[in-house]
């Protein structure tokens, strides 16, 4: 299978956007955001969950899942000269990071089985994760 000019701009760009907006936002936002999230759990579940077994780290504050996605966004819109609907890009952002909400809960939820189970499930959530990211970039292109 042969790559195409265009094909491995894609992937240039998307790599030097991935990063640098992942850099930015872990610089910025990403442990604040976390700290959030942390925050609204143990407000909303108090002692349910055991915090010991995690580390609440920027990295897990959704900023890398949103990352991927204008990755995407950005390298289709420069490479095949896409159209993006805004709304459905800003909407796609609340949709990750709801998403990355929802994703800790269950890591969380989910050691209460056992850790390996909390690991496993980890995992798991992260390429579910990528698959939700793919269709929301998807749908976020005019046509």
């Amino acid at each position: 299978m042969k790559i195409k000019k265009k094909e491995l701009l894609f992937i240039f760009y998307f790599l030097i956007i991935y990063t640098l907006l992942s850099i930015l936002f872990l610089q910025t936002i990403a442990g604040n955001l976390i700290s959030l999230w942390e925050y609204f759990i143990k407000i909303i579940f108090g002692n349910f969950f055991n915090y010991q077994a995690f580390i609440f780290v920027p990295e897990c504050s959704g900023v890398i899942s949103i990352s991927i996605y204008l990755g995407i966004i950005i390298s289709a819109k420069i490479t095949y000269y896409k159209r993006v609907n805004l709304k459905k890009v800003l909407r796609s952002i609340i949709w990750l990071l709801v998403a990355n909400f929802l994703r800790l809960l269950i890591v969380l939820w989910s050691e209460k089985i056992s850790l390996g189970v909390a690991k496993v499930t980890h995992i798991v959530f992260w390429f579910l994760m990528g698959l939700v990211i793919l269709y929301l970039a998807m749908k976020s292109f005019r046509k």
